[in-house]
């Protein structure tokens, strides 16, 4: 069974997809990147089931609404650990990809507590090839108008030049995330990587 929660954390919403949390299994916490949403670990749910599989949207992705504080990394990686204290996860793994490796990175430094058990950095990490994406979004972001951005991410600019491009399933699971994220969260976090 899966249960859909949306966490109250300091005024704002935090969309939280999990499977039933069985004290037998262990606990595995995926956090996405730029631009994503749990969308991209819908997948975990049939590969993993002996694991308590926790998927959060990051504020701004996904179902989360734009966060009323900040969306910096930092700020989005106290988050999560406050998320995991309303859920009462003691112990757990972190499975960060992309912008959520870099996001899960702070969240090991934050845990005073030690919840973290473990953490898969999957494709994070902040070098130049690595963050070639969010240097094209952050110089869109920056060349455009708000509304305008809005549009190039809604609309074809962004498909054109990225998912549909790629031809494959997980372009199409990307821009389906990208469809729902606030485009000014992704210019600013595109911003912050690059």
């Amino acid at each position: 069974m899966l249960i859909e929660k949306w966490l109250e954390i300091d005024g704002d919403q935090l969309y939280c997809l999990s499977s039933d949390i069985k004290e037998s299994q262990e606990t595995l916490v995926l956090i996405h990147g730029l631009g994503e949403s749990h969308l991209c670990f819908a997948d975990a749910l049939d590969w993993l089931p002996n694991y308590n599989l926790i998927m959060f949207d990051l504020c701004g992705y996904g179902y989360s609404p734009a966060s009323n504080i900040s969306h910096s990394t930092e700020s989005q990686a106290k988050r999560m650990l406050k998320a995991l204290d309303q859920l009462d996860i003691h112990d757990c793994f972190l499975l960060g990809h992309s912008w959520g490796g870099d996001t899960s990175t702070l969240v090991c430094e934050y845990d005073t507590k030690g919840i973290v058990r473990g953490f898969i950095n999957a494709e994070g990490g902040l070098h130049e090839e690595s963050i070639i994406l969010s240097q094209i979004i952050a110089d869109t972001y920056s060349e455009l108008s708000t509304d305008e951005f809005t549009n190039w991410v809604k609309g074809e600019g962004f498909s054109k030049r990225f998912a549909m491009a790629w031809g494959h399933g997980a372009g199409v699971k990307y821009l389906s995330s990208v469809r729902r994220c606030e485009p000014e969260v992704l210019g600013q976090t595109a911003s912050e990587i690059y």
